[in-house]
């Protein structure tokens, strides 16, 4: 079971180095070198601040100028919040100074002051060749530029931002340091991929600051972070990039990124390319809405690091968060939660539209926030939240890319699986009859959040009924999953006033049986549901499947046959089946009573036609038939075009 408040799964065993390296150091007096190992096996410094806030040892606005100190001071920070850990990103440190500004007090507005320019009032600047030059930007020694089509590269080859090895210029040999021509490169990679291919809006232009109105990219000495966008003072309200949509919240903004990578782990070239898809990203958000839910802009740019390069997975870091604490908010105000929740919308992409619905998100941000945007994308796809919640939960449990677990699926499940092991369990309950009953807050952690989801295993002998009772104004989803070997079926729970049942026949016969209990709603559980578990006589259906003919052609009906299938306790009347044509793995209808059906075919081939028939209490049978389809394919009308030399 988890802790009541969540850190990092490392950081228990940090505390205890860092206690035996404060007991050595007073007993032994160890190196100086020793020391900085110990620190840079801390958690980030990000981490360590948003812990001691939650634990009440620090007040908002310390934790926030530590916090920007972490950026731009961080020799300034108390010895127990310093660091060498890197960190993803800034950018979420500087929305959250820019979104707070007007409450905090003006001692700690003249502290900030001296790193960053207060945020401007809405509407103060004005795009256009006399704009005034309004937004902060770095400032870099004996600075040089190199532009490419949509970008102005701000860099220096002296001083402690210098770029990486400044004087390697072989590949290409054109007076630019190496490093500026790879950081050059894959950032039109990245604005093809985001804005040429997926569609995505441009950033709006800026006032000039960077020289002219292409996307700026600063490298700069910025340890521990990776990169950040600044979007402060850039304010436009309406993006012009949009004729036909009218942002009220969109900024023009720039990148800061590592000048070269020397103290982070992982390929250089690598960090180069991930940082610059997650922070132009960011700079695209901004230009949509610049007041977007904080996880729902990271969860995205996160997300969008492994669509523009897939073979990197250097997101798999992230995964943690999510599958250690799945009963925390999707989204959490817990900013080292929010990179986790890119594997949110990469379920989305996979099973709701591609990668188009994420962008839909954010085209929707312009009028609606956080889960209401989401939901907004997702009805134009046929679905909504709170049908994928759900099955997001299961897909975090099934962790398989096998067509037979369709939708609980993800392409790199196998990576999943490899970084973080498989999904939390709240706890492992034993039956054996006749009655157990088990309380979420007696014995699990108390925890179910909004939009969250936990786990319970159940180690049963016999056939058992499991009946979920839950509270009054929470939206709760359940469902069961059978593991058997590769294969999981995860069977939905009817809930009626909070409460369901769901009936597991011969347990025995799967390697684990699990309860899935989601909460798809704004509200969080608060005073813990109830799990009855009951011995059962209840039995599955026999299903039965009879077609005619077995062969054809592309013009034959077939017709098919399963109202032989019985069970012991429900009427042959009443029982439901369903089809799956081809045995693919995804069904093809609806549930219906309906038992003799007839089909076509449109392809060539050999289809294993199954039936799934079901009974009053959900117990479930297949029956398969073999047919061959042969003759002429069909083809879509062939249009000529005229030919013109």
């Amino acid at each position: 079971m988890h802790p009541p408040i969540p850190g990092r799964r490392f950081c228990t065993r940090t505390a205890i180095a860092i206690g035996l390296a404060v007991l050595l150091y007073t007993a032994l007096s160890i190196s100086l070198s020793d020391t900085a190992t110990a620190q840079s096996q801390r958690p980030p410094s990000l981490v360590l601040i948003e812990e001691a806030y939650r634990r009440g040892e620090l007040d908002y606005e310390t934790a926030l100028v530590y916090k920007v100190y972490t950026l731009f001071a961080p020799d300034r920070l108390p010895v127990r919040f310093q660091s060498d850990t890197p960190s993803r990103s800034a950018t979420m440190v500087l929305v959250e100074m820019q979104r707070n500004w007007g409450v905090l007090s003006p001692q700690t507005q003249a502290l900030l002051s001296e790193f960053v320019a207060p945020p401007q009032p809405s509407g103060q600047i004005i795009l256009g060749p006399a704009a005034p030059q309004a937004q902060t930007r770095p400032a870099l020694t004996d600075e040089q530029t190199y532009a490419t089509t949509h970008f102005v590269i701000h860099y220096t080859v002296t001083g402690t931002d210098a770029v990486y090895e400044p004087d390697v210029d072989v590949d290409p040999a054109n007076g630019v340091p190496d490093y500026v021509d790879w950081v050059a490169e894959d950032a039109e990679t990245v604005w093809q991929a985001e804005i040429g291919t997926m569609g995505w809006l441009e950033p709006p232009p800026d006032a000039g600051e960077g020289g002219d109105t292409r996307y700026d990219l600063y490298l700069k000495n910025i340890p521990p972070y990776y990169g950040y966008t600044y979007f402060s003072g850039g304010f436009v309200g309406d993006n012009p990039n949009s004729p036909d949509v009218t942002e009220t919240r969109a900024y023009y903004s720039y990148v800061a990124l590592e000048n070269d990578f020397n103290a982070f782990p992982g390929d250089r070239r690598d960090n180069i390319r991930v940082t610059l898809a997650h922070e132009f990203n960011h700079a695209i958000q901004v230009g949509y809405d610049s007041l977007e839910a904080l996880w729902l802009m990271e969860a995205t740019a996160t997300w969008m690091e492994d669509e523009v390069y897939d073979a990197i997975n250097d997101n798999y870091q992230f995964l943690d968060e999510l599958f250690l604490y799945p009963d925390v908010a999707l989204d959490t105000d817990l900013g080292y939660y929010h990179y986790s929740r890119w594997l949110f919308p990469r379920y989305i992409s996979e099973h709701h539209g591609g990668q188009a619905t994420v962008r839909n998100i954010w085209e929707h941000a312009v009028t609606a926030d956080s889960l209401d945007a989401v939901n907004a994308a997702l009805l134009e796809v046929g679905t909504d939240f709170d049908t994928v919640f759900p099955h997001f939960a299961a897909a975090n449990y099934v962790l398989s890319s096998l067509p037979q677990n369709t939708p609980y699926t993800y392409e790199e499940a196998d990576g999943y699986r490899n970084e973080v092991g498989g999904i939390e369990i709240e706890a492992y309950f034993p039956f054996t009859g006749p009655v157990r009953s088990y309380n979420s807050f007696d014995d699990g952690n108390g925890r179910l959040e909004k939009h969250s989801a936990e786990y319970w295993v159940i180690s049963a002998t016999e056939s058992f009924s499991m009946t979920f009772a839950g509270n009054s104004g929470i939206d709760y989803a359940v469902q069961g999953a059978l593991r058997q070997g590769d294969r999981v079926w995860v069977k939905e729970v009817p809930l009626t006033g909070q409460q369901g049942t769901l009936v597991v026949y011969d347990p025995a016969a799967y390697d684990e049986v699990t309860i899935i209990i989601a909460n798809t709603g704004a509200v969080s559980e608060t005073s813990g549901y109830l799990l009855a578990l009951h011995t059962t006589t209840e039995t599955p259906p026999t299903a039965t499947l009879d077609g005619s003919p077995l062969s054809g052609t592309i013009t034959t009906t077939f017709a098919f046959d399963a109202s032989g299938s019985t069970d012991a306790q429900t009427p042959p009347e009443q029982l439901e089946v369903r089809w799956d044509w081809e045995g693919d793995y995804v069904w093809d209808t609806g549930w219906s009573t309906t038992k003799v059906v007839t089909h076509t075919f449109l392809r060539l081939g050999t289809f294993d036609v199954t039936v799934e028939v079901r009974d009053g209490v959900d117990l479930r049978d297949v029956a398969t038939r073999t047919v061959t389809v042969t003759g002429y394919e069909v083809h879509l009308p062939l249009v000529l075009s005229a030919y013109a030399p």
